[in-house]
């Protein structure tokens, strides 16, 4: 009798070790109720690693990101992210305006970025006859600024084109002066 005793004590003992076990690994970061991973929840600003080769940059309102490519067809294209570097959806998009300007110089024309054929992106043409390396100074406008805000202005050095289908590169992140995050000026 006392033997049975402590298997069945044990047994429930083992069961509800079991079933506490269960109810904590469901409440830690990448567990699931059925036990297979989930994928850890990315934190914003965490990445800043260019999605298309270009230059990378974080806005000063905190949420939006930029992403600067030129191609070898002569287009600048920006593509515009949120604050966990998702797309923004067309809607966002259209609500963005600017204008990119050749060289750092205040005075060169002001040429107005358009919504891109994929309706996610703004670009404009520059020309084939575009010579590197070169600067572009962007004007923006992001999604959600008050009318009368002045627009955000980026520096995106170009000492090469990039593949219109460029996989991400390790970060060429900048800051707004064309600086890269380690405080050296890119070579263009």
């Amino acid at each position: 009798m006392i033997i049975w005793s402590f298997i069945a004590m044990s047994v429930v003992g083992l069961m509800l070790f079991s079933a506490a076990a269960r109810t904590a690994d469901a409440q830690m970061p990448g567990a699931s109720q059925d036990s297979t991973p989930r994928e850890p929840k990315q934190k914003p600003h965490s990445n800043h690693i260019p999605k298309h080769g270009g230059v990378f940059f974080m806005a000063l309102d905190n949420i939006h990101h930029l992403e600067g490519v030129l191609l070898q067809s002569g287009i600048f294209r920006v593509y515009l992210y949120d604050e966990y570097t998702r797309p923004l959806s067309a809607a966002k998009v259209k609500q963005a305006s600017g204008t990119v300007q050749v060289g750092e110089s205040a005075d060169a024309p002001r040429i107005p970025l358009v919504v891109g054929k994929n309706v996610q992106t703004l670009e404009c043409a520059l020309g084939k006859d575009l010579i590197l390396p070169v600067t572009l100074t962007v004007s923006l406008h992001l999604p959600g600024s008050a009318p009368n805000a002045r627009p955000e202005v980026f520096s995106f050095p170009f000492s090469h084109f990039i593949a219109e289908d460029a996989p991400s590169r390790p970060p060429a992140s900048m800051d707004h002066s064309g600086h890269n995050m380690s405080g050296i000026k890119m070579d263009h």
